[in-house]
């Protein structure tokens, strides 16, 4: 139905225009070539002579070049429309193999020359997609601006600009309208609060998940001058790290350099966000959530953790509560909620015997002869683990705290863990900060050096992996020789990383070498040559300081 109260559509729109779109440059043809899918007489000698005699023009390669293999020269490639339409001719499969034989055999084996070829194509394509990103996100926020500002002379009076992008966009792109607005304002505050990272993107040096990670992280702050102070600190690492591993940086350097805004959004959290509820699922399931303070919420972890090691632990040694008549180590001697029809536990995953052992530990309350049996089958270990700074730690500071497995905490909060915790005195080298171990001729380190370690590196240190250094193994970097101990491989803070057990077995069987380096960074070589740097995350600190205060540094103060 026509609103006669509405211009004309021309009166509002103008003419359409499709400019015409091509790719730079166009793709290489067989006369241009001398058939270039194939390696014939008169095709270039090496890739570097292929990309140099097509590609050089449009496609920015890093030198000396020849020094690089293809696949990394690709992966080094800066991001360009030339790039993609290179990228695009690559998906022949007869010429990716061509550039991989012509790149000669740098690994000793045809196979893996094409391999590492195929991984740096995988990641020049990475760089692309960031590189589109970043113009995708521009081209958004111009358009929205754009449709915002034009007045067209009918409707000039009742304009409003926000709700007319919203429309014209949502259609355009096909999203939502509720959805376009956010994806606006996300694009406008990426461009206007973070242009190092929006550099980042656009050069391809992170991807959209790393970009998303700093906006989000920082969008609790309001004054634009910590903004910059957050990238300033974290994205100097960011294009060697995982988006997770930026978040957490992020993360831990908002809370630093705002511990006032930290401490205020943590009591706003609490007042708010704390509680449990509970949701009906099909199946006969429900779900319980819990949000918790992130303290309480370790600890709950921690001692399900405990309670089921005890649980198990009681039922193979052959343990009993009171009433229990089954045969040691069968399920029927495990609670009805902890051993399924037809199940026994050593098969369950982790998180299955977890909710278990929850509504084991509920039930219990109203059974006074089980819950004192299941206070004693639970090993008693410290369920929280914090590190502070020594200044936060006597109130000098209020840098906040680390919290293990989770991240920065208020230093009130940290300060209140400490005070309720056990000591443990830890001796290092005053030169160096490592720990002075006393028996590094032993396989399995003890519990000073284990704890010392699980402090310092706080997770896995392979590449990529975040998983808790609590829960992981603590591998020899030089393997320890059990035959002789004091020729290598020792048992010390140095020579020892924290690894899951899935990234132990790939250092053990998948043929990669660790090196530490003398800054204490870890070195990652894999099998196609190519290397991968970790280094620790920064224990808690109180010199770091938020613009325009003072520096809580004693070496400041004292000056």
């Amino acid at each position: 139905m026509h609103d006669d109260a509405l211009p004309p559509a021309d009166a509002v729109h103008g003419p359409v225009a499709h400019p015409p779109t091509t790719l730079a440059p166009p793709l290489p043809s067989d006369d241009e070539w001398g058939s270039p899918w194939e390696l014939g007489e008169d095709a270039p000698d090496t890739w570097v002579d292929r990309w140099a005699a097509e590609w050089s023009d449009v496609v920015e390669l890093p030198q000396p070049v020849d020094e690089l293999s293809a696949g990394a020269a690709l992966a080094a490639a800066r991001p360009s429309a030339g790039l993609a339409s290179l990228l695009a001719a690559m998906e022949d499969d007869e010429l990716r193999r061509a550039w991989a034989a012509a790149a000669g055999s740098r690994l000793g084996d045809p196979s893996r020359d094409l391999a590492e070829l195929e991984v740096g194509l995988a990641q020049a394509w990475d760089r692309a997609l960031a590189w589109v990103t970043a113009r995708r996100e521009a081209a958004l926020a111009r358009a929205a601006v754009a449709v915002e500002t034009m007045l067209p002379p009918a409707l000039a009076a009742r304009w409003q600009g926000e709700g007319a992008a919203a429309a014209e966009l949502a259609a355009a792109l096909r999203i939502s309208p509720r959805s376009i607005a956010g994806e606006v304002n996300r694009a406008e505050r990426l461009l206007e609060a973070h242009p190092g990272t929006a550099w980042l993107l656009r050069e391809g040096l992170v991807s959209p998940g790393h970009a998303r990670a700093v906006r989000e992280e920082c969008a609790v702050l309001t004054d634009p001058a910590l903004v910059a102070a957050v990238e300033s600190t974290v994205l100097r690492k960011a294009p060697e790290q995982t988006a997770p591993e930026l978040r957490r940086a992020t993360r831990r350097a908002v809370a630093r350099l705002d511990p006032d805004g930290e401490a205020e959004r943590h009591e706003l959290a609490v007042s708010e966000s704390v509680g449990v509820s509970l949701v009906r699922l099909p199946d006969a399931l429900v779900q319980i959530t819990a949000v918790l303070p992130a303290p309480a919420g370790q600890a709950v972890m921690a001692g399900l953790d405990r309670l089921v090691d005890g649980l198990l632990a009681e039922q193979l040694t052959g343990g009993a509560r009171p009433g229990d008549t089954s045969e040691p180590g069968s399920a029927d001697g495990l609670h009805p909620l902890l051993a399924g029809p037809g199940e026994h536990t050593s098969g369950l995953p982790r998180r299955r015997l977890r909710a278990d052992a929850l509504a084991l530990l509920m039930t219990a309350l109203d059974d006074p002869d089980v819950l004192p049996s299941l206070v004693r089958s639970t090993p008693a270990q410290p369920a929280v683990h914090v590190t502070v700074s020594l200044e936060t730690l006597l109130g000098l500071s209020d840098a906040p705290g680390e919290l293990a497995g989770y991240g920065p905490v208020p230093a009130p909060m940290a300060r209140a863990l400490a005070a309720d915790g056990a000591w443990r005195r830890l001796v290092t080298d005053p030169l160096t900060g490592t720990l002075v171990d006393l028996s590094p001729h032993t396989y399995r380190p003890g519990a000073r050096l284990r704890a010392y370690v699980v402090a310092a590196d706080q997770h896995c240190s392979h590449p990529g992996c975040s998983r808790p250094a609590t829960d992981c193994d603590l591998d020899h970097i030089q393997p320890f020789d059990h035959d002789r101990p004091e020729r290598g491989g020792a048992t010390t803070a140095v020579n020892l990383a924290p690894r899951c057990r899935r990234d132990h077995n790939v250092k053990t069987w998948f043929a990669w070498t660790v090196t530490r380096a003398p800054d204490g960074t870890l070195v990652h070589r894999t099998p196609l040559g190519r290397a991968y740097t970790t280094s620790r995350s920064p224990l808690p600190t109180a010199h770091l300081s938020r613009p325009g205060k003072p520096s809580t540094s004693p070496e400041d103060r004292a000056a």
